[in-house]
């Protein structure tokens, strides 16, 4: 992505912590913390910061601030969002006193989703904006991995309550942010390899899809029966389900098993019959188990499938990997 084109993307400005949003756009906002736009509220609140950190707080709650992640109507709240930017904001609040902040913010610069970093209004830590290429619905997955990656690489410690859409980010002033003229965008697919491992309960809940707000091609994309629901996949299903909860095993347990088990389910079945076979494997879980972001990530997989070589041999393929043994029914007993 070119940095002219953050130009196009809305966000929400708010003058007050108090006051209802209004439209702005993220190179807009970038330009304004770069030339001081804000210059003489934040030089006064960083004054205070170490001198008397309750009137560094007054002053902080009274700055300008963005929901850099989204556009929202009136209020701050999920119900209220217009637009999902793509992007999120990371706070790297804190640095030790022995540590070169400006030497922090070229590394963290060098990633290639990192298109712009500056220094916080407190003026001892950095905030990081990310180009997530991901839907909405991957939002916090996103967030969890940029949080372990500078924590690994960096050894910098981010804000993990900064992890909502809703998040808002205070403005700042730095005149030597760094911001790129190229950048590129994280992807669905780099999710799959850098999560693989993550057990699913320890991933973000996915957010909601109101069925009720589906288009026509997007509930085709749920219900249309063509090349699906095959009755030899759901007997092979039904000697998979057989299998896994005699064993008490589970092929859903970490992120890469649980997404590739949806979208192979929703290559091979009409929703109503493939909710209730992939709630069936994830139940398998037990504690670690969430219903409602299960159903969630089956339905992102719906209406986002892609006939991409993830199909019902998926499944297969990851029951077999437990001892699975298809076309010997007795071995599987």
């Amino acid at each position: 992505m070119q940095q002219t084109e953050l130009k196009n993307i809305n966000v929400s400005r708010f003058q007050t912590l108090l006051d209802s949003s209004a439209r702005t756009n993220i190179l807009d906002e970038l330009d304004l913390i770069r030339t001081g736009g804000y210059q003489d509220k934040i030089l006064e609140a960083r004054f205070y910061y170490k001198k008397d950190k309750v009137r560094y707080n007054q002053l902080k709650k009274k700055l300008p601030a963005v929901t850099f992640s989204a556009e929202f109507k009136t209020r701050r709240l999920i119900p209220d969002l217009q637009f999902y930017s793509g992007f999120l904001v990371l706070d790297i609040d804190n640095l030790a006193n022995n540590v070169d902040i400006n030497t922090i913010k070229e590394q963290l610069f060098i990633h290639d989703h990192v298109c712009a970093v500056w220094i916080s209004p407190s003026g001892v830590g950095l905030k990081a904006l990310i180009s997530t290429g991901t839907p909405m619905e991957y939002h916090k997955y996103v967030f969890n991995y940029f949080v372990e990656l500078f924590k690994v690489k960096h050894d910098v410690v981010v804000d993990v309550s900064g992890s909502d859409i809703t998040r808002l980010c205070f403005s700042s002033f730095d005149e030597k942010m760094l911001l790129k003229e190229t950048f590129s965008s994280f992807s669905e697919d780099l999710l799959v390899d850098v999560n693989k491992d993550i057990p699913v309960s320890q991933i973000g809940t996915v957010v909601h899809i109101d069925q009720q707000a589906l288009t026509i091609s997007e509930k085709l994309l749920l219900n249309d029966p063509k090349g699906r629901n095959s009755s030899a996949d759901r007997l092979t299903m039904h000697s998979i389900l057989n299998f896994l909860k005699r064993r008490r095993i589970s092929i859903t347990s970490t992120y890469e098993e649980w997404y590739r088990i949806a979208l192979a389910i929703a290559n091979s079945f009409t929703y109503d019959v493939g909710v209730k076979y992939f709630l069936d494997l994830c139940r398998l879980d037990l504690e670690n188990h969430d219903e409602e972001g299960s159903v969630s990530m089956l339905q992102y997989c719906y209406i986002h499938r892609r006939l991409n070589g993830i199909n019902f041999g998926t499944i297969v393929f990851f029951a077999q990997q437990k001892g699975f043994q298809l076309n010997y029914r007795n071995s599987n007993k």
